[in-house]
């Protein structure tokens, strides 16, 4: 798949067929994100792969838990079983680890599209302390690492329509604003 039709194509699924990834699959997606460029080259990212069920029950348990907390809308939160999840964390201590991180991600989220994957990003369990702490306590996160996001990876059990983005006339500028 090309890069530009792999970003056209990249979309937040939220329903996934319950299947595994072969490993091979995992090591490519993770391998591209690594590609990713980072402040200094200094590569603040880790990847920790969930695939234990019992893991990824936990989690949603907490993800319905933290989306109540939140005051969000009632949503099927099955997708986070039914994926392989990927806990995303940073070095907090590099220079500009979130905006590397970020990069990362992206480059993790059009690996998995060029692949045939869908994918999600979810901040909102990074958001909420007890999410974030079950989360940590589950992949033994070492001192000096902050989780940052938490992706769904798996085989997309929808096709969603693209909601609607800014147009340039919004977003570019030429010289100024």
């Amino acid at each position: 798949m090309k890069l530009f039709e792999a970003i056209k194509k990249r979309k937040s699924i939220r329903k996934f067929e319950a299947m595994k990834i072969p490993r091979k699959d995992l090591e490519k997606i993770v391998g591209a994100a690594s590609l990713a460029p980072s402040a200094m080259n200094q590569q603040p990212w880790r990847f920790v792969v969930i695939e234990d069920v019992s893991k990824k029950k936990q989690i949603r348990q907490s993800y319905e838990n933290c989306r109540k907390a939140l005051g969000a809308y009632k949503q099927d939160t099955e997708f986070v079983e039914n994926g392989v999840l990927f806990a995303v964390f940073m070095e907090k201590e590099k220079l500009k680890p979130e905006f590397s991180t970020a990069l990362a991600v992206e480059n993790l989220l059009l690996a998995a599209t060029a692949l045939g994957y869908g994918s999600i990003v979810m901040t909102a369990p990074v958001s909420h302390k007890p999410s974030n702490e079950l989360i940590c306590e589950l992949c033994n996160k070492p001192a000096g690492l902050e989780l940052v996001a938490l992706v769904v990876v798996g085989k997309a059990g929808e096709a969603p329509e693209r909601k609607e983005r800014s147009g340039l006339k919004k977003t570019l500028f030429w010289e100024e604003f």
